[in-house]
């Protein structure tokens, strides 16, 4: 009865200003009249999708935790054994879950590619109300719902990924959504600074992209100039100089080592999570014990709420746009991926492997936070930018911890190596993408400039994991730069100085061993900071990127694979 259903429908709203848990579940008779229950299982390759305003995004890693836990994944949470996902706070729209998602309880078995009769529907709500308007099947082979949502998801990752140094037109390319902070400045002057001088504004908006700003009512750009001024009756927010320096309107230093504090700023109250000062520098740590409360964000709203973005045209000019650095336009070897492209090119499956930090596991992209666009996390960007690419099947497993050091990251390789018969698990990959260091600096440079074991412990692991297949090929991403303010505040040089030999230290593994590349985003995003401002790129003013920063991360990743 339901062989022709490509997905099960729900009109919802959720009118609470905190994201709810849902699940569904229901009662079907089976071949033989029996009575028998399903509900959503997990499903990599089938992601839920939500539609509101005309705007479509989905969920992305399924991570099944312990059902006594009540703890997050990626996409929800699973809740005495039912496997649930978040519904956004204020959503108002249709959850679309695809039939391959419900399966019968203690059976893999999908229910509705069988000839069975569903009973009755029930929903899982945690922390509701949900108002659920309808429930409707969408037929996969009279409906167009699936190519309309395609195309439309095909798009948006096209402007998040498509190099920004490309020409679209007569000389011009554009940038798309470049993340800005409005700063207060000396004089009492608010504004903030773009990558490049555009020829033409084409929208700003707030970082949610739902909120489109009004040129000289909220701002104004200084034409001929890459400075967008706060307007004189705006309603964008911005950066006072105290806050900058984590100051609190009662000019008192934030404590650094206060956690889930509230802090009034300009009549706001941001409690979603914690507001510190590391050095002389707002911070904006990640509430780890937000994992245990599913209402709260991971990281204060306090930067999210005061970047705008800004999608813009501009000249095309290598020797006048800033010197900005990027994949192509080294002035170093930086190698090449040539057995990773022929598959590509030969639409071949394609394995990958992802390893390193927090950064690579997922931090801090608005979909992980699941918080307004939703854009998705790197490795995701990174997977689906691929699959545009081939008709093979690219599949990507990321292994990033969040919090790992060099010697962590070693010492899970090592483990997985000695289990599994010295790295048969590694074996089926034909690109390992790599990237760690942002938690042990010091191991990267010696304080007399001299290379420390930081080479020879990342070229241990490429070795154990590539042992059952030397073909496989490696691309070595440097770390974004940390904040510089915050270490010269504190009075270290312990992260900048260490980080800025990072890339030169993996471009010597080049010539060290075959099928190795390298991404030098420490020095990408060295050349942005000499244009913009650090606080305008992350997502916690430190060492963490922001949705933006992360499509940079993905863009040149992908250039660096696919060109």
């Amino acid at each position: 009865m339901y062989m022709n259903t490509g997905y099960i429908g729900l009109n919802v709203k959720n009118a609470q200003s905190r994201r709810a848990v849902m699940g569904l579940q229901g009662l079907f008779l089976d071949e033989n009249g029996t009575k028998k229950s399903f509900f959503i299982n997990e499903d990599k390759d089938n992601p839920i999708l939500f539609v509101e305003d005309g705007k479509v995004f989905k969920t992305n890693f399924n991570f099944i935790n312990s059902a006594d836990e009540l703890v997050y994944t990626m996409e929800g949470k699973e809740s005495v054994n039912r496997y649930c996902f978040f519904v956004p706070d204020n959503f108002e729209g249709t959850i679309l879950i695809p039939k391959e998602r419900l399966i019968e309880y203690n059976n893999d078995s999908k229910v509705l590619e069988r000839n069975i009769t569903i009973e009755s529907i029930g929903f899982h709500v945690v922390d509701g109300p949900l108002v659920i308007k309808s429930v409707f099947v969408v037929n996969k082979t009279q409906d167009k719902v699936k190519d309309a949502i395609e195309k439309y998801l095909n798009k948006e990752l096209e402007k998040r990924i498509t190099p920004f140094w490309e020409e679209k037109k007569n000389g011009k390319a554009i940038m798309y959504d470049e993340s800005v902070a409005l700063i207060e400045r000396s004089g009492d002057v608010v504004y903030g600074k773009l990558l490049y001088t555009p020829t033409k504004i084409l929208s700003v908006k707030d970082a949610t992209l739902n909120i489109e700003y009004e040129n000289g009512k909220d701002y104004i750009w200084a034409q001929g100039t890459n400075m967008i001024y706060l307007g004189y009756h705006s309603d964008i927010y911005y950066f006072t100089d105290d806050m900058m320096n984590g100051i609190n309107p009662d000019k008192k230093m934030l404590n650094p080592s206060s956690s889930g504090v509230e802090i009034l700023f300009n009549g706001e109250e941001f409690d979603g999570g914690t507001v510190t000062r590391f050095g002389n520098s707002l911070y904006v740590p990640h509430a780890w014990n937000s994992f245990n409360d599913y209402g709260s964000q991971l990281v204060s709203s306090i930067l999210y709420s005061r970047q705008i973005s800004v999608t813009y045209e501009y000249e095309i000019d290598k020797n006048t746009q800033n010197n900005v650095l990027y994949v192509g336009n080294e002035d170093v070897n930086t190698g090449k991926l040539e057995k990773v492209k022929n598959k590509l090119n030969n639409d071949e499956d394609l394995n990958v492997l992802f390893i390193g930090d927090s950064i690579f596991s997922g931090f801090d992209s608005s979909l992980t936070e699941y918080r307004r666009p939703f854009m998705p996390d790197m490795s995701t960007l990174v997977k689906d930018g691929l699959q545009m690419h081939t008709k093979g099947k690219i599949i990507l497993d990321n292994v990033a911890v969040a919090g790992d050091t060099v010697e962590k990251a070693y010492n899970r390789v090592w483990k997985k190596f000695n289990e599994e018969n010295k790295g048969e698990f590694y074996s089926k990959y034909d690109l390992l993408i790599l990237s760690i260091g942002m938690n042990s600096p010091e191991m990267i440079l010696k304080g007399d400039g001299t290379v420390s074991n930081y080479k020879d412990t990342v070229l241990g692991m490429i070795d154990m994991i590539r042992y059952k297949n030397p073909d496989m090929e490696v691309l070595l991403v440097s770390c974004m730069s940390p904040n510089k303010a915050v270490e010269e505040g504190s009075g270290s040089n312990w992260a900048t100085k260490n980080m800025d030999g990072q890339g030169d230290v993996l471009i010597e593994l080049i010539d060290e061993r075959e099928g190795i590349a390298v991404v030098d985003f420490f020095e990408i995003h060295k050349s942005y900071l000499e244009v913009k401002d650090f606080i305008a790129m992350s997502s916690d003013n430190f060492r963490h990127p922001n949705d933006w920063l992360i499509r940079m991360y993905a863009t040149n990743i992908l250039e660096k694979i696919i060109r």
